[in-house]
């Protein structure tokens, strides 16, 4: 289920989003430590999640952690590999 809460900058929108984050912590009984977890893009190069649940159920990241980077289609793929769900 795609969910989107747009514009960010709206401040129920932006409270609607830290719950469903609260949510993947809590959710499912169990408590989740939120880590920094290091996934392997290709040749020898990783990115660096610095938000994660569990070994591959969440990821958190600004906007600006992915888009304003000089990341490309197989970081975006090693991404989507390796995470259920991806905030953003």
């Amino acid at each position: 289920k795609n969910i989107y809460f747009s514009p960010s900058s709206n401040n129920e929108n932006r409270m609607k989003y830290d719950q469903a984050w609260s949510r993947m912590i809590d959710g499912d009984g169990a408590k989740h430590d939120v880590h920094n977890q290091t996934i392997d893009v290709m040749a020898g190069r990783s990115l660096d999640c610095p938000r994660s649940i569990g070994h591959s159920k969440a990821t958190r990241f600004k906007f600006e952690e992915l888009c304003s980077r000089n990341l490309g289609s197989a970081d975006y793929l090693a991404l989507s590999k390796s995470f259920s769900i991806i905030f953003i």
